[in-house]
């Protein structure tokens, strides 16, 4: 902990210092915030909402690469692969 600073300031550099222990903090913060929960606090909102930006493009691109070719079967719906 950053003496000093604020919850906020403290989950922005721990975001940048270890990843995935931002995450699974930010995850129970956001658990805890549904009831309520003073934890809400301690979000890193810009930090979370990048990182949902993220996944929706993370998604669309692999959902557009697992979709069929067009209807002649090559890349470009022609027919020939490219």
């Amino acid at each position: 902990m950053v003496v000093g600073s604020t919850p906020a300031a403290q989950a922005a550099a721990l975001y940048e210092r270890d990843f995935v222990e931002w995450t699974r903090r930010q995850a129970a913060a956001l658990r805890a915030a549904q009831h309520g929960g003073a934890e809400a606090i301690g979000l890193d909102y810009e930090h979370l909402a990048r990182e949902i930006e993220r996944l929706g493009v993370s998604r669309a691109s692999l959902e557009s690469r697992a979709q069929p070719p067009g209807p002649g079967g090559g890349v470009d719906g022609s027919g020939d692969p490219a």
